[in-house]
């Protein structure tokens, strides 16, 4: 208890004078794999993807939270085709100059995904913005589209483990972890069809173990399926809930 008190004091202080991390969201965006591997990738070099998307400005909300919105005069390089939008949020270092960072991406319409990466390259020791030369993806947490694995919070608990919270549909709260996903069959399993969230605990060789899961679902409406409602039954203040 003593180390984890220590550990988030010291998240505390490196937060308060950390410097602007000087990297276009769309860079970042570039991080992100379409699979859900978790091996290293090739070094990005951050200032030739910065002279890319120089005439794409975005804006710093806090030295730590980035975003960049698409509106109709963007014109993307070579015809390539950008998202609508796309933020990232440091959460903060770790050992072996590592940096967890959460992103936030929309690629059009209603999606919004959410991934933690975990990159190498950033040294956020100073109160001067900085611009690290590259940066490398090590590890990627996969997340979703909002209650599809979307990610609510990523906290980091000591210098090599973090904290992971991830929304969660009825159908993924009951195949999590089963070989065997026969059972979530006939149950919810939508962007907007969150139930709760489920705890997790990351390492940095990307080992993870459940904490636990907390149950906030949404009221029922009369289109939910039967096996649906016969889970919600199974739940804490169930009456309060019902339509």
């Amino acid at each position: 208890m003593k180390f984890l008190s220590a550990a988030l004091s010291f998240a505390i202080a490196w937060s308060a004078t950390a410097s602007a991390l000087e990297i276009h969201p769309l860079c970042l965006e570039k991080l992100v794999p379409l699979s859900s591997s978790g091996a290293k990738t090739a070094p990005l070099d951050v200032k030739a993807c910065t002279k890319q998307y120089n005439h794409l400005p975005y804006r710093h909300n806090t030295p730590w939270h980035a975003t960049w919105e698409a509106v109709k005069a963007n014109t993307a390089p070579d015809g390539e085709i950008l998202p609508g939008y796309a933020a990232y949020n440091i959460i903060g270092g770790m050992k072996d100059n590592q940096t967890v960072i959460k992103q936030v991406v929309n690629y059009g319409g209603s999606g919004v995904f959410s991934y933690g990466l975990l990159i190498e390259g950033v040294a956020l020791t100073s109160e001067e913005q900085s611009t690290p030369d590259a940066v490398r993806l090590t590890m990627n947490v996969p997340g979703g589209d909002r209650c599809l694995g979307g990610i609510e919070q990523l906290s980091i608990t000591s210098p090599d483990t973090f904290t992971l919270n991830r929304y969660l549909t009825p159908a993924e709260l009951v195949r999590y972890g089963q070989n065997d996903s026969s059972g979530a069959k006939g149950l919810a399993d939508c962007a907007i069809c969150c139930i709760g969230t489920i705890q997790e605990s990351w390492s940095l060789s990307g080992e993870s173990r459940l904490l636990g899961v907390t149950i906030n679902p949404e009221d029922l409406n009369d289109s939910e399926s039967e096996k649906t409602r016969c889970l919600y039954s199974l739940l804490p203040a169930k009456q309060a809930r019902q339509k």
